[in-house]
């Protein structure tokens, strides 16, 4: 398959800012060929924005069974993913879906199902396993430059204001996902923090909730284990005053510090400092899913990986909720 039709399912933000915009870039190996939307208002405005314009459908499996494209990208509340999945492999297309996977590990778990039994190709899109920091950070940890790595602290702080447009979407304003912005933002952490110190086996956490609008606990602090026995220290939140993020690696022969688009080693009293180019992690996402459609495996957009992701967050807040420790496994 050379040039995949794609229609896009739900015309929000993160089709109009993240999905749309890659999608631009890659006319080579994506045609935009159909849009649905809940409220066909939104996806009219949208195709009137697109050249060449799309067609617009009011039903989903209209679109599905148009025989107009190959592949959808599902674009919507979490809770919806699993109905969405499973209409568009009944209909023989292929699936790339917005994170977190579902709004539970159990129902992530019936979409792993869904994919384990079809022959198409369904893509969990986690953009953060594409982001170049990320995945050069791991290539340094698997050489060898800090030794046998042993703790990992990441912290990240994302004021989200109360004018902010996701804020104001109604499905997060009162959230049916695990935890609201800790699994919503979460998942992607977890992603890359699995990519870098590897699969998590048990959570110790305690939440709270700073802010009176984000509709569920939005700051979390708590200590994770690695199978492989590392020590992973893990504080977010949503509510608190903006300081980025950033994430240090500490290892038997060295230390790795990663904020902004630089990597800091330290190594054998060495220091080197690398600044990373800042490409676009959905350009990559999106032919990555290109890859798995033309017959390549699915690694990165893999839906048991997403699961784990999701399960890692759960964990944590049934931890907070239940003053124990809760061993990941446990919910898959």
């Amino acid at each position: 398959m050379n040039k995949i039709r794609l229609g896009i399912a739900g015309c929000g933000i993160a089709t109009r800012k993240l999905h749309l915009p890659a999608l631009r870039k890659l006319g080579n190996i994506f045609e935009v060929a159909a849009l649905y939307n809940r409220t066909e208002r939104r996806s009219q405005e949208l195709a009137g924005q697109m050249k060449p314009s799309p067609r617009v459908f009011n039903n989903y499996v209209d679109m599905l069974e148009s025989g107009e494209i190959d592949a959808v990208d599902i674009s919507l509340p979490p809770g919806l993913n699993n109905e969405f999945i499973s209409q568009a492999l009944d209909a023989g297309i292929h699936v790339i879906c917005e994170k977190p996977i579902s709004n539970s590990t159990a129902e992530g778990k019936k979409v792993v199902e869904l994919a384990e039994r079809s022959d198409r190709v369904v893509y969990i899109a986690e953009n953060f396993r594409h982001v170049s920091k990320f995945t050069e950070a791991s290539r340094l940890i698997e050489s060898g430059k800090i030794g046998s790595p042993a703790f990992f602290q990441w912290q990240s702080w994302v004021r989200m204001s109360r004018d902010n447009e996701y804020v104001n979407t109604n499905w997060r304003k009162h959230p049916d996902h695990i935890g609201g912005y800790l699994s919503d933002g979460g998942v992607h952490h977890i992603a890359a923090i699995r990519l870098l110190a590897g699969d998590i086996a048990k959570v110790t956490a305690f939440s709270k909730t700073v802010s009176d609008y984000l509709g569920a606990e939005d700051t979390l602090a708590c200590v994770m284990q690695t199978k492989n026995g590392s020590l992973v220290s893990y504080n977010v939140s949503y509510a608190l005053y903006k300081c980025g993020m950033s994430a240090t690696i500490i290892g038997s022969d060295g230390c790795m510090h990663i904020a902004d688009s630089r990597i800091t080693l330290d190594s054998h009293g060495k220091k080197d400092i690398l600044d990373i180019d800042q490409d676009d992690s959905y350009e990559r996402e999106f032919v990555d899913f290109h890859r798995t459609v033309c017959g390549e495996r699915n690694i990165l957009g893999s839906p048991l990986s997403a699961l784990h992701d999701l399960a890692v967050i759960e964990a944590a807040v049934i931890s907070s909720n239940t003053d124990r420790r809760v061993f990941v496994d446990s919910l898959l």
